[in-house]
């Protein structure tokens, strides 16, 4: 179900403040020159920030997210390269843009911090990257089956806010700095160990479809997608043996590999990644950048 008009009306509203700002502001932002440290502007929710569980369950903010990890691999070649992480653990499209989660002051949003900070850097900004969605989504499927309805509707909205959100981004960075975006990896593959292989094989095609929506987003902004997807074998169901699983499709043993979702308690199942998936999911936005 998509937002009702008062909703989308507020986000054409915010949108047409925003790209006000951007003409209508000090010409110095906008004329910036080339000296000076360059930024690497990363956005989402925890994937961003590196969030894992700890030997307790308990989920932690670390130095492994992927914006670390590109960081890392480009600074040496980029000394000037600075990284400014406004990643929000459990953001969703929504708060994302109407704020509510995470604290970012006066600017009220992630959004409004990231426009805010693309205008007074502009000339400055190595490139962007950002994950959003799956909060929005990842609650339409347990161990009951798949809530499609939820799909849909989430979907939807996923792609209504992602939408008014990198118009705003893209608008506020200009057209020349690389945002690279990022698709999704299926936990719910994790679901045949648990009893439930039926629903586990059909999130497969919902995480497609979903994942297409997400690069047409990205992509209509100029933004490629990070194809974490196909960097963690999703559609692979070809048969390998994995010690402790025994024989089990090439798709679950990368997301046992990649993520917490076949830990035992209380570590997990978690779908956060494992530092392998982390490092995996930065060659995926490496291979775009």
């Amino acid at each position: 179900m998509a937002p009702p008009r008062r909703y989308r009306a507020l986000l054409v509203a915010a949108l047409v403040g925003m790209l006000t700002i951007l003409v209508s502001g000090p010409a110095s932002a906008a004329t910036t020159g080339a000296s000076g440290p360059s930024y690497y502007l990363a956005l989402g929710d925890s994937l961003a920030i590196g969030i894992q569980p700890d030997s307790q369950g308990q989920l932690q903010q670390t130095d492994s997210g992927y914006p670390n990890l590109l960081f890392a691999d480009l600074h040496p070649s980029e000394p000037v390269l600075r990284l400014v992480n406004l990643g929000c653990s459990g953001e969703t499209t929504t708060t994302f843009l109407a704020g509510g989660l995470c604290s970012y002051g006066a600017l009220g949003s992630q959004l409004g911090a990231a426009v805010a900070f693309l205008l007074a850097h502009r000339g400055h900004v190595r490139m962007v990257t950002i994950n959003l969605g799956g909060n929005d989504i990842g609650g339409c499927a347990d161990l009951s089956g798949i809530d499609y309805t939820c799909v849909q509707q989430s979907k939807n909205r996923v792609r209504i806010n992602l939408t008014a959100a990198m118009v705003a981004i893209r608008a506020a960075a200009g057209g020349r700095v690389p945002i690279v975006g990022m698709n999704f990896y299926d936990p719910v593959l994790a679901f045949s160990l648990f009893g439930a292989p039926d629903i586990a094989q059909a999130s497969i095609p919902v995480v497609v479809g979903i994942n297409d929506m997400l690069e047409q987003v990205y992509g209509s902004v100029g933004a490629p997608t990070a194809d974490v997807e196909s960097a963690f074998q999703t559609l692979d169901t070809t048969p390998i043996t994995v010690p402790g699983l025994g024989v089990v499709p090439t798709d679950l043993a990368r997301l046992c590999q990649f993520t917490f979702m076949c830990a035992p308690p209380p570590v997990g199942p978690n779908d956060h990644p494992t530092d392998a998936g982390y490092r995996t999911i930065a060659n995926a936005f490496a291979a775009e950048l």
